[in-house]
């Protein structure tokens, strides 16, 4: 039975201490011990002990700023029905044909904007 995440470095971060103030055969006796529990190889057990292998921290991404807004993404479900939902890349190279068609029979009600937003969506 495998120990979890959470359970590995309890056993390190208890071990740790011995480890750092053990003379070579108890440093040896207690890696021995942390690789057995924890199915590390030896050399990543002793950097875990000795506080050298530092997780990177994580920085979070500022989301990204929506391109269209919820009245483009509605006229683009608009046109996806009118042409009975095609793929991406059979999509985009009509938009430029059927935006200006359904504005102009006045099926699709957007500004000029969005309009232009929706021509230039791509598949990807």
């Amino acid at each position: 039975m495998e120990l979890t995440m959470n359970e590995r470095r309890a056993v390190t971060n208890k071990q740790a201490m011995a480890y750092k103030k053990g003379a070579r055969k108890e440093k040896s006796r207690i890696l021995d011990q942390v690789v057995e529990l924890t199915g590390w190889n030896r050399d990543h057990a002793r950097k875990v002990l000795t506080g050298t292998a530092k997780t990177r921290k994580t920085v979070p991404r500022k989301p990204r700023a929506p391109k269209y807004s919820g009245h483009v993404i509605s006229c683009l479900a608009i046109v996806l029905m009118f042409m009975r939902m095609p793929a991406g890349k059979r999509l985009a190279p009509m938009l430029s044909v059927v935006v200006p068609m359904l504005r102009k029979d006045g099926e699709l009600m957007c500004s000029d904007e969005e309009a232009a937003l929706l021509v230039a969506m791509t598949p990807r």
